[in-house]
């Protein structure tokens, strides 16, 4: 079976950050985008909680939805070829007749997020920013790149 690769671009907001969600706390955080393509980053810090684990899975709920989206309507596109081509093959058989009927595509929410309360953050370890709730940044948070405090 063939492997099929997708791109997701994530929208940033009107500062160029882009939202994550720890899979641990449930926090929302934003890292700076271009900060975050440019680091050779594999896990990521919650800068709340403090706990590691992999990029992917501090993907947002919206984002991860979208991802199914699309990969939801690729493999429809490829239900309604397979069916379009049987139909096509059993045209000319007096015996078997077949006639396909279009499976729908569907089309959720665009990834945008234009309402934010978090507040920018720097980060002296690493020399960058992150956006955090209010609350998290005057108690202190832990780098998302290094995990220092």
């Amino acid at each position: 079976m063939s492997e099929k690769v997708f791109e997701l671009s994530i929208p940033a907001d009107d500062e160029g950050y882009i939202a994550f969600e720890c899979p641990y706390c449930g926090i929302r955080f934003k890292l700076k985008a271009e900060e975050f393509k440019a680091s050779s980053i594999i896990d990521l810090y919650c800068p709340a909680c403090g706990l590691v684990n992999q990029i992917n899975s501090f993907y947002t709920r919206e984002v991860i939805e979208k991802a199914e989206e699309i990969a939801m309507n690729h493999a429809i596109d490829m239900i309604n070829k397979m069916f379009k081509d049987l139909e096509r093959s059993t045209r000319s058989n007096k015996f078997i007749k077949f006639k396909s009927n279009s499976i729908k595509k569907e089309y959720g929410k665009e990834l945008y997020e234009n309402v934010d309360e978090l507040e920018i953050t720097e980060l002296n370890c690493c020399s960058k920013t992150v956006k955090v709730r209010l609350l998290d940044k005057y108690i202190g948070v832990y780098c998302p790149y290094c995990g220092g405090r």
